[in-house]
């Protein structure tokens, strides 16, 4: 099986996890200081919550700012590495993607002539 992981989206899954498992841990201090009526606690759980929207705030500013464009160049990799006779998960994801988004290429149909050797006239 070949691999192709695109490390955009390890480090997204990466990120998704830290943040909620902070969100959790966060969400304790609200609960607590809220049943305990604790000034100290409801305030930790407030600069808390404020630090958390700014920290996603800021990766949403630097994701747009990246663009789509990041993304272009690992599919465009598997898309060479595609072969029918095969069924790893290269094949059964771009099936699938061509399927859904009832579309093919990365940017459009050419690109299977320009990258995949299979597809060459």
């Amino acid at each position: 099986e070949t691999n192709a992981s695109v490390p955009i989206y390890n480090s997204a899954v990466i990120l998704i996890l830290i943040v909620s498992i902070s969100s959790i841990f966060i969400s304790f201090f609200g609960c607590c200081g809220a049943y305990k009526e604790s000034k100290c606690m409801l305030g930790t759980y407030f600069v808390l919550i404020l630090a958390l929207l700014v920290l996603i705030t800021v990766g949403a500013i630097i994701g747009m700012a990246q663009g789509v464009g990041k993304l272009t160049s690992p599919f465009l990799d598997t898309l060479s590495k595609y072969d029918p006779s095969r069924s790893t998960a290269i094949e059964t994801t771009w099936d699938q993607i061509q399927t859904d988004m009832e579309c093919c290429g990365v940017n459009w149909p050419k690109d299977w002539m320009d990258y995949n050797t299979l597809y060459q006239g």
